[in-house]
């Protein structure tokens, strides 16, 4: 099942659907998080599900599959690594980079790391590896989700609207946008003949 069709279930399964991706994702599937918020964020935009549920939900499954992938990692290091689900994630050359920062700056880097998306699944490898306190792992993933998830719903949301509007414009202006399109379209026209017919002439003052 793609990402498309698990977003695209109605009712209820929409919830289900947008949880799961979530969950699926933090194991290795092709299902990236931001991809899932926004479409999340377009299907509150046309109303499909209700916006507090939906954000309920996608903060859930956001927070549940990142505690997945630090238990997984954290049981697991460092085979996790080395894993073909995960080496892609995490390559070994990057690994002792993150570590070396770890010791010291280890939630705050879970906290930032959150808004990155491609350090996201690294520091909560890392985290997990260098057996960081799950329940400090959790705060701060938590707390930082609070701010990532409502940002990438609003962009979802607010990119459907701002078509909408659009639509509308050209819809109740046509014969304005039909004018404009073909002015543009007569200025470029002009030039383009102005330019091949005076190039010779340009080039020998050049020359």
């Amino acid at each position: 099942m793609s990402i498309q069709e698990l977003l695209s279930l109605g009712g209820p399964l929409s919830y289900g659907g947008l949880f799961l991706a979530l969950v699926l994702g933090a194991v290795g599937f092709p299902f990236p998080e931001d991809a899932i918020l926004i479409g999340c964020g377009i299907l509150i935009s046309r109303g499909s599900i209700e916006a507090a549920q939906a954000l309920l939900t996608v903060y859930s499954g956001v927070v549940v599959s990142d505690a997945l992938l630090f238990t997984l990692a954290r049981k697991y290091a460092p085979r996790i690594v080395t894993h073909r689900m995960f080496h892609h994630v995490l390559p070994r050359h990057r690994l002792d980079a993150i570590q070396a920062r770890f010791d010291r700056f280890g939630t705050l880097l879970v906290f930032l790391g959150r808004h990155i998306f491609w350090l996201r699944a690294k520091i909560i490898i890392v985290a997990g590896m260098m057996k960081m306190s799950p329940w400090k792992f959790l705060a701060a993933d938590a707390v930082s989700a609070m701010v990532s998830v409502p940002v990438m719903v609003s962009l979802g949301y607010a990119g459907v609207q701002g078509l909408s509007y659009m639509k509308n414009a050209l819809l109740q202006r046509w014969p304005v946008a039909c004018a404009a399109v073909l002015i543009l379209a007569g200025l470029l026209l002009f030039f383009w003949q102005f330019a091949r017919r005076r190039g010779p002439e340009f080039s020998a003052l050049r020359n």
